[in-house]
């Protein structure tokens, strides 16, 4: 029984089956004919919806033939006589393969009629391009005075995603069928021969295999038929066909290369003398070991090759295929010869790992024991990182790997460092040797040999670079500044009286007891003291040490000061110029000018130099103080303060008026720019209601209340104001004001 179809393609199937009824005036005798369309339906069974998927270009399809013959006025049909079928023929070339199809599968059926070409003068059946009425073919049913076949000439039109050979296909069973009702046969259902309707693709048009067709297209029903009325031997045709000639397979194939052979894999074949016109030959790849190359079915039911399954197409008078891809793996390679529709012989096959380039292997300069991390270890070693991994392999002393083991994967012995920082490996094995390799990114391949390093006592570590040693004033500490590998090794530092500086590291004294803090060390009761500095690593072993002998230090002279300001709230920024590498800066605020230090300590005095600028200096004094001069003098490393130099505080410039631009109110929030050095000055802002602005400042009020909120672009003075506002449309009032407190004109923005 058929299965079910939509509402809409019963109702065109049952008006076409009305029109059976009608009769119409034929030439040499009544005759009744039907006409079919094509239809497109979207809801059979098993078969993507269009509509649902969104991809219009699939989608089932019907070929109705229910009113494709013509029968006579008679009552009976009448058979053929004699034992074949003369008839002429003329269609387009691109009909050809589907009529030659046709032809052979009713010849082929060991029926006794046989369709033979005649000239046209001798021709009983002429089948051509003609009136169909709007179906894809028309016929004369059994034999009459005038027997013909009509095909539209959109016989072949494409079939939306199927194949140009489908479509032939497709037509050659349309042709088969209207020869069918030449020699008498009439319509059935299913997927017969002869049903009136050939559902696609449910009606099976292709062969399991690929570039082969379904070719048993005279069913045995069709066959059991024209047997019966026609005699014959019963011989069903085969299952598959060709859709061209296959060709012949290579000979002389060759596989070579691989990883095994460290070059690219090349396949070779003896080059055919006649290879069949778009031929090819099938390069084809599927992973693994195993030789299968697995085929599928699309929707319309042709063979094609699984998605695992690389398939490239390479001229056949070539003679080679080489690898060009560059990633490691192990595949089934398959070389076969193909016609133009993709069937040959069964593949030649041959598993090989593909090949590719091996890394250059890295440089490796040292190996050092990590302080304080037993089984860690620090690694100078330089690769290209940008295009390979670096990978550490681990064995017991005395037995490095010095190629990559067969089988061992890449990604549980990576290791990775910033680029010019150590890399840091760990491992429990004792006194490893460590093996470096490196790795490319693909995964595919390591390098051919390795950077080893047995681990061992270790030598001196570097000594450290000391660039300044400077007394904390007031105290017995000293600080310094001193730089080294702290990875692989630590500091110490030996504080002897003057003139007896260590050169070496003393026998039995243990060096963590003589670590510094802070880079800071003590030397009570010493004047001026020798300090030595050593590195020491993993296994106790120092390097050569730098001493640095505490000298007196030089008399400050006064220092140089170019410019003094204060934003409203702020320090006070004082730029200086002096040798910050043997003086401080300090500073007294007095009610007056003084150039001499008092009795005051003067460490507790020192000015810190801002974090992005070493010349200029803050301090900070209670923002109600307005003095009017500040002091500034120098110190050195033995407490003696040099003269002072004085700079008068000037009363603050007078605000200006502020312009404000692209000032924009949204969620809330009110931004705008406008340029204000704040250095010098801040903003304060008095909103109110829509249109209730102040015209004034507050007298008596102090504008840090009213402080907006802004911050500096980084583009000169540029400000940008970023602030919250309570009313829906307020009006703002904008002024500068000074460190004095003094308020400048306001500027009023109504938004």
């Amino acid at each position: 029984m058929p299965r079910p179809r939509s509402a809409s393609l019963l109702v065109a199937v049952l008006a076409t089956l009305a029109v059976l009824a009608v009769p119409l005036a034929l030439s040499q005798g009544a005759a009744t004919a039907a006409r079919g369309a094509v239809v497109h339906t979207a809801d059979s069974a098993g078969a993507p919806d269009p509509e649902a998927s969104g991809d219009p270009r699939v989608a089932p399809v019907a070929r109705p033939l229910a009113g494709d013959g013509v029968l006579p006025s008679r009552a009976s049909i009448r058979k053929w006589p004699g034992r074949t079928i003369p008839y002429w023929v003329k269609l387009p070339d691109k009909f050809m393969w589907s009529f030659r199809a046709a032809i052979h599968a009713w010849n082929d059926t060991g029926l006794d009629m046989t369709f033979k070409q005649v000239p046209k003068s001798k021709a009983k059946l002429r089948i051509f391009v003609g009136d169909t009425g709007g179906s894809d073919g028309l016929a004369t049913v059994g034999y009459q005075s005038s027997n013909w076949v009509h095909l539209t000439p959109g016989l072949l039109n494409p079939i939306p995603s199927a194949s140009e050979a489908y479509v032939r296909v497709v037509a050659a069973h349309i042709i088969t069928h209207e020869l069918g009702h030449n020699l008498g046969l009439e319509h059935t259902d299913g997927c017969h021969l002869m049903t009136p309707i050939l559902y696609l693709p449910d009606c099976p048009m292709m062969a399991d295999k690929i570039g082969y067709y379904a070719c048993r297209i005279v069913d045995a029903q069709a066959l059991d038929r024209t047997v019966s009325l026609y005699g014959g031997t019963r011989r069903l045709a085969a299952k598959a066909c060709p859709l061209d000639p296959a060709p012949q397979a290579l000979s002389g194939v060759d596989f070579a290369g691989g990883l095994a052979a460290d070059k690219p894999i090349a396949i070779t074949w003896t080059p055919p003398s006649n290879p069949p016109p778009g031929g090819k030959v099938d390069v084809l790849i599927a992973p693994g070991g195993t030789c299968n190359f697995p085929v599928v079915k699309d929707y319309w039911g042709e063979a094609t090759y699984s998605d695992n399954v690389r398939v490239l197409r390479v001229d056949p008078t070539a003679g080679v295929w080489h690898q060009t891809f560059t990633y490691v793996d192990t595949n089934c390679y398959g070389v076969q010869p193909v016609n133009q529709s993709g069937a040959g012989p069964s593949p030649v096959t041959h598993t090989l790992t593909s090949w590719v380039q091996a890394p250059a292997p890295p440089t490796l300069d040292v190996v050092r024991r990590a302080l304080g991390s037993p089984g860690d270890y620090f690694a100078g070693v330089t690769w290209p990182s940008d295009k390979v991994n670096l990978a550490v392999l681990s064995r017991p002393a005395g037995q490095c790997a010095t190629t990559w083991p067969d089988g061992e994967p890449f990604a549980k012995h990576l290791v990775y460092a910033p680029a010019g920082e150590p890399v840091q490996v760990h491992t429990d094995v004792t006194d490893p040797c460590l093996s470096f390799f490196t790795v490319r990114q693909d995964g595919g391949r390591a390098s051919k040999t390795a950077a080893t390093w047995q681990v061992g006592e270790e030598p001196a570590p570097a000594p450290p670079v000391v660039s300044s040693v400077r007394h904390v004033v007031g105290s017995d500490r000293y600080s310094f500044t001193a730089t080294w590998d702290y990875n692989v090794a630590r500091l110490a530092v030996l504080v002897q009286p003057e003139g007896s500086c260590a050169t070496t590291w003393p026998a039995g004294e243990d060096p963590l007891a003589h670590e510094p803090i802070g880079g800071e060390v003590e030397a009570p009761g010493l004047v001026r003291p020798c300090l030595s500095f050593f590195t020491f690593n993993a296994t106790g072993g120092a390097g050569a040490a730098v001493v640095r002998q505490v000298t007196a230090a030089p008399a400050p002279g006064a220092p140089t000061i170019t410019s003094v300001t204060r934003a409203p709230g702020g320090p006070f920024r004082i730029h200086a110029t002096f040798d910050a590498t043997r003086f401080s800066l300090v500073s007294q605020v007095d009610s007056g000018c003084i150039t001499t230090w008092s009795d005051l300590d003067p460490s507790a005095y020192v000015l810190q130099p801002t974090w992005d600028d070493p010349t200029v200096f803050e301090m900070y004094v209670d923002p109600s103080a307005h003095p009017d001069c500040l002091s500034f003098f120098l110190v050195n490393d033995d407490g003696v303060v040099g003269p002072g130099t004085t700079w008068p505080v000037p009363a603050a410039p007078a605000p200006p008026t502020l312009s404000i631009t692209g000032l924009t109110l949204d969620s809330g929030y009110v931004q705008g720019v406008t340029n204000l050095d704040l250095d010098l000055f801040a903003i304060a802002v008095i909103e109110g209601a829509q249109g209730s602005c102040v015209s004034s400042f507050p007298a008596g009020e102090d504008p840090a209340t009213y402080q907006a909120y802004y911050y500096a672009t980084g583009t000169g003075t540029q400000v940008r104001i970023d602030m919250p506002v309570a009313h829906a449309h307020p009006c703002l009032a904008f002024f500068a004001y000074n460190a004095d407190g003094v308020v400048g004109a306001v500027t009023k923005k109504q938004l």
